[in-house]
């Protein structure tokens, strides 16, 4: 049995491939979670805002 350096190469850059991959996948989800934190902090203030135009309107 012979060592095949084009299968053993090969393999190693598969292997780097599929790491690149879930590195891909985690960043991409850990980019959708932040997001969806920054906009639901950003509704949140958007609705006291509007609350706060709305009793101000109501006083008057």
């Amino acid at each position: 049995m012979t060592f095949n350096w084009g299968i053993a190469i090969y393999q190693i850059v598969f292997l780097g491939l599929i790491a690149l991959f879930f590195i891909g996948l985690y960043r991409f989800v850990n980019r959708m979670v932040q997001h969806t934190r920054n906009t639901k902090a950003t509704l949140q203030r958007l609705e006291e805002k509007v609350d706060r135009l709305l009793n101000h309107n109501e006083r008057l």
